[in-house]
This record gives C-alpha cells, sequence and structure tokens, in this order.
C-alpha cells in the first residue's frame, strides 16, 4: 500500500507541475505573441529589439525554473521507482528463497528415496539368493535320492537275488501293510477309547453336577431348617420365661390372697367390735373384692392364653424337627448316590487305564517302525524351517523396507503439500506483481503521453518563438521500465518453468514409489510356494496355448506388475510381432529349470 500512495503522489504532483508548465507556456506564448505583433508605425525598432530581449531573458528564467521543478519532480520519480523496484526485489528473492527450500527438500527426499530403492534392491537380491540355495538344496536331496536308488539296484544282479529281492520286497510290503493295518486298528481304537472317555467324562461330570446340586440343595435346606430351629430355640425360651413369669405373678397373688383372707378375717373380729365402722368398712372392702376379682379373672385368662399359644410354639418346633429328620434322610441317600458314583467313577478310571495302557503297547510298537522315516522327515523338516526362517527374515526385511516407504511417502505428501502451497503463493506473488506491472505500465503510459504532450508544446513554441529548449530527459525512464518488466516477465517464465519440473519430479518419484511396491508385494506373494506353483501353472499354460490376452491380466495379478510395465510389455510384444509373428511360437519358449 505504502508503493501505492508514493505513485499516486508522484501522478499528481506530476499533473500540478506539467499543468504549472502549460499555463506558463500558454500565458508566455501569448504574451509573446501580443509584444511581437507589429503595431503601430511608430514603433521604433530599438524598443522593439529591448523588449524582445527582455522578454527572451524572462522566457529563460521561467524555463530555467520549470526545468528545475522537472528535474524535483523526475528525483521523486525516480525515488518511488526504485522503492518499489526494492520491495518487489525483496519479495522476489524470499520467493527465491522458498523455491531453494523446496528444492533442497525435494533433494532429500530423492536421496533417501534412492537410499530405500538400494536397500529394497539389496534385500530383493538377498530373496533371490535364498531362492538359489533353496532350488540347489532340491537339486541336491534329489541327486542324492537318485544316488541312493542306483546304489541299491546291485551292478549285475543274478537270478537268485532277484528272486530273492522280489521277496524280501513283497514281505516288506506285506510288513508294511501289517503296519499299517494294525496302526489303522490301533487308531480306531484309540478313537473309540477316546470316544467312549469322553462319553464317561461327559456321563461323570452331568452325574456331579447334578449330585453337586442335589448336595447344594440339601445344604442349603439344613441351614435353613437350622435357622428355624435356633429361632424356634428362642421363641421357645421366650415363652417359658414368660409362664415362669405368670406362675411368680400367680404365687404372689396367692400369696395376696391369703393375706387378704387374714385381714379379712381380722376385719370381721374388728367388725364384731367396731359395728359403727363396719358398715362403712364393708362398702370398702367389697369394692377393693370386685377389683381384685376382676384382676384375677383377668391375670386367668391370660395365662391362659400364653399357656395356648406355648402349646402350638412347641407343636411348630416338633413339626419342624419331623421335617428336618426327612431332609436329613434324604442327605443320606444322596451321599450314598454319590458313594456309587464315585465307585463307579473309579472302575471306569481303571478301565480307561487298562485301555491307554494297551493303546501305549500297541503304539509303541507301531513307533518302532516309523522311526527312521521320522529322522528323516524331521531332517528335511529343519531344512525347510531353515529356509523358512530366512525367508520370513527376508519378508520382515521387507515390511521394514515398506515402513519406511510409507514414512517416506508421507514426507513426500508433505513436501507436495508444501510445493502446493508455496505455489500458490507464487501464483499469488506473481498475480500480485502483475498487478503492480500493469499499474507501473499504464502510469508510464500516462507519464509518457504527458511528457509527449508537453513537449510536443514546448517544441511548437520555442520553434515559433525561441530556441529549442533542452530535452525534459523523460524517455531515460522508458528503457528502465522497460528493463523491469523483462526481467519481471523472466522470473515469471522462470517460476512456471520451475513448476513445471516439479511436477514432473513429483510424477517420476510417484512411479517410482509405485514400482517400489509392485516390487514389495510381488516379493511377498512370491515368498509362498502356493504362490508359485500358481505362477508355474500359469507360465506351462501361457507357453502351451500363448493366450496373451487370456493370461496376461493373471500374470499381472500375481507379479503385482504396474500399469506402466504391463503397457511396456505389450508394446514390446507387438513390435516383435511387427517384425515376426512367429518368433513367440519358435523354440526358444522352453520350460525353465527351477519347474
Amino acid at each position: 500500500m505504502e508503493t501505492e500512495v508514493d505513485g499516486e503522489s508522484f501522478a499528481l504532483l506530476f499533473t500540478a507541475a506539467t499543468s504549472v508548465y502549460y499555463s506558463f507556456c500558454s500565458s508566455h506564448t501569448s504574451f509573446l505573441g501580443g509584444c511581437l505583433m507589429p503595431k503601430s508605425g511608430n514603433m521604433s525598432i530599438g524598443k522593439t529589439e529591448t523588449e524582445v530581449e527582455s522578454l527572451r531573458r524572462e522566457l529563460k528564467l521561467s524555463k530555467e525554473t520549470t526545468r528545475l521543478e522537472l528535474q524535483e519532480v523526475r528525483r521523486k520519480a525516480k525515488a518511488v521507482i526504485e522503492k518499489s523496484s526494492k520491495e518487489n526485489e525483496r519479495e522476489l528473492e524470499a520467493l527465491r528463497n522458498q523455491l531453494e527450500e523446496a528444492v533442497s527438500v525435494r533433494e532429500n527426499l530423492e536421496a533417501e528415496l534412492h537410499t530405500r530403492k538400494l536397500e529394497g534392491e539389496e534385500t530383493e537380491k538377498r530373496i533371490q539368493d535364498s531362492r538359489k540355495e533353496i532350488s540347489e538344496l532340491r537339486l541336491k536331496l534329489e541327486e542324492a535320492v537318485s544316488q541312493g536308488d542306483e546304489a541299491k539296484k546291485p551292478a549285475s544282479p543274478s537270478v537268485e537275488t532277484s528272486v530273492k529281492i522280489a521277496e524280501l520286497e513283497k514281505m516288506l510290503g506285506q510288513r508294511q501293510n501289517e503296519v499299517s493295518k494294525t496302526k489303522e486298528k490301533a487308531k480306531q481304537m484309540l478313537k473309540e477309547m477316546n470316544a467312549e472317555k469322553r462319553e464317561l467324562e461327559a456321563q461323570f461330570k452331568v452325574e456331579l453336577e447334578e449330585s453337586g446340586k442335589k448336595l447344594s440343595d440339601a445344604e442349603k435346606s439344613r441351614l435353613a431348617t437350622a435357622k428355624e430351629l435356633a429361632e424356634a430355640n428362642k421363641g421357645l425360651a421366650g415363652a417359658m420365661a414368660t409362664i415362669n413369669d405368670l406362675q411368680g405373678t400367680l404365687k404372689q397373688l396367692k400369696v395376696d390372697k391369703e393375706s387378704s383372707a387374714v385381714a379379712v378375717e381380722s376385719a370381721h373380729a374388728r367388725a364384731e367390735a367396731l359395728e359403727v365402722q363396719y358398715t362403712e368398712y364393708k362398702e370398702h372392702a367389697r369394692t377393693a373384692l370386685a377389683q381384685k376379682d376382676s384382676t384375677i379373672a383377668k391375670l386367668r385368662d391370660s395365662s391362659r392364653v400364653v399357656d395356648e399359644d406355648v402349646q402350638f410354639q412347641i407343636a411348630e418346633g416338633h413339626a419342624r424337627a419331623e421335617k428336618l429328620a426327612a431332609k436329613l434322610a434324604e442327605m443320606n441317600i444322596v451321599e450314598h448316590n454319590l458313594e456309587v458314583a464315585e465307585e463307579r467313577s473309579r472302575a471306569m478310571e481303571a478301565r480307561i487305564a487298562d485301555l491307554t495302557a494297551q493303546l501305549a503297547t500297541s503304539s509303541l510298537k507301531a513307533s518302532q517302525k516309523e522311526v527312521e522315516v521320522e529322522d528323516a522327515k524331521h531332517l528335511l523338516m529343519g531344512e525347510i524351517e531353515l529356509e523358512r526362517g530366512r525367508a520370513e527374515a527376508a519378508d520382515q526385511r521387507n515390511a521394514q523396507t515398506l515402513v519406511r516407504m510409507r514414512i517416506l511417502e508421507k514426507c513426500l505428501e508433505d513436501a507436495e503439500a508444501t510445493n502446493k502451497q508455496l505455489t500458490e503463493l507464487h501464483n499469488e506473488e506473481v498475480a500480485k506483481s502483475k498487478r503492480e506491472l500493469e499499474e507501473l505500465e499504464s502510469k508510464r503510459r500516462k507519464d509518457k503521453q504527458s511528457a509527449d504532450a508537453a513537449r510536443r508544446t514546448v517544441e511548437a513554441a520555442m520553434k515559433a518563438y525561441s530556441p529549442v529548449p533542452d530535452s525534459l530527459d523523460l524517455d531515460d525512464t522508458k528503457p528502465l521500465l522497460d528493463d523491469e518488466v523483462d526481467e519481471m516477465r523472466e522470473q515469471l517464465n522462470d517460476s512456471i518453468s520451475m513448476n513445471k519440473m516439479y511436477a514432473e519430479q513429483l510424477a517420476l518419484l510417484k512411479t517410482e514409489i509405485r514400482a517400489m511396491e509392485a516390487s514389495e508385494e510381488r516379493t511377498s506373494r512370491l515368498s509362498d510356494n502356493l504362490q508359485y506353483d500358481y505362477l508355474k501353472n500359469v507360465i506351462i499354460k501361457f507357453i502351451e496355448t500363448d493366450d496373451f490376452n487370456a493370461l496376461m491380466p493373471v500374470l499381472a495379478n500375481v507379479l503385482a506388475m504396474t500399469p506402466e510395465e504391463i503397457e511396456e510389455v505389450k508394446t514390446k510384444r507387438e513390435e516383435k510381432m511387427m517384425r515376426s509373428p512367429s518368433l513367440l511360437r519358435t523354440e526358444s519358449w522352453k520350460l525353465p529349470k527351477m519347474f
């Protein structure tokens, strides 16, 4: 924004200076025209020459003033242009630095990718070496087997020897048949015993579960009965305590009754002695006796109710005791059943032990015949495990390489995102520079038009009335601006070419990454023997039928070929077919040694 304000001030200043110059030139031109026009005949030639000389001096002075003003305007315009050019240079330098950083990042990625590629090639080479070693071991094993078979054959067998060998082979075959039959019988017996054992175990397990459930139920019932007995005992103890309290109360009432009878007798004696007081006391005694009788009746009723409750609780206790006795009898029955089941289990275990001993004897006899075969098998399995370990190590290295490739791809994606951001920033800066260039170009055109108009006006005035003034030197600005415009265009073209180069390099990196992924997938697929057999069958079918269009997709899938490799194979095949259509059916198509 600072550059734009300076440009506007420069344009306004230049316009004001030009208008001043125009007004000055027009005023002096009109004045000169008025002064230089011949007026009357009485004007003397000397006076006219003096006035013309003075006018020339004034014109020269005004021309000098105008030249100084134009120099000041030119200086300010040059300062503005230099300032804007410096800012553009700084922005371009920042863009160059960003591009250099992007180039350095790309170079680092390319170096890392090259390193990963070399590691992948080394891993693939190790895998190929392992495969060669496996094929050599297989050939050696086949040669050893063939040599062993040849060594078994006699140099010049006789008829008797041949007959003996045939008999021995027949006996050996019979023996092997017997061993195989014995083995089959043992396996069948083992299966039956295992099935019977599983059935017995399942039955025993079910019986144990049922017995456990019954025992748990009996234990729960016993605990509940014990709890009920404890509660009944607590209730019985409470009832007995209540009965004892009531009996004590009855005894106290009896004592009170006896004492009351004694008091009544004494009262009668006193009544005989005191007849006057007897009437009053008789009424009082009658009332007291009535209350006492009612109290005694109530106590008798309550004691009767308590006796009934106690009898009812005692009956309930006897019923619960009978239930507990019945549950104890059931528990005894369950324990008896459990003992019977344990005896059956021990019998079954003894039978299983006998059958296991018989099976072990049969297995021992059969295993003695398999020792030699198992030894050879273990030897071969050891070699296979060794090769498999090597293949797994190679797979691990491939997995590590794949992880590194994933990291490299992530870095590449980050670099692409950074490059995209830089490209967007660069495009924005280029658009901004274009706008500034267009503004400068328009300003230059306006300045040129103004300068041309001023020059034409001054030249016309000077040509008519005075010597030609000095040049305004405005044409010096145009080459500078043209050079700056050309430089900006060159930088823009360089940035466009660099972006194209980056796009091509990114495409090349993506192609190499796809090729490495295909190589890793191919290695992982062909590390399996099933893939080897499948590939062998496909190649044999391809050699027999030469059906390229049908079998090429299968080969591409098994070998994990990239689209570029498939297209290259198709192109080369078409070229060879164009040169010699019968080339693919010559004797050069032979089965490789590994198959």
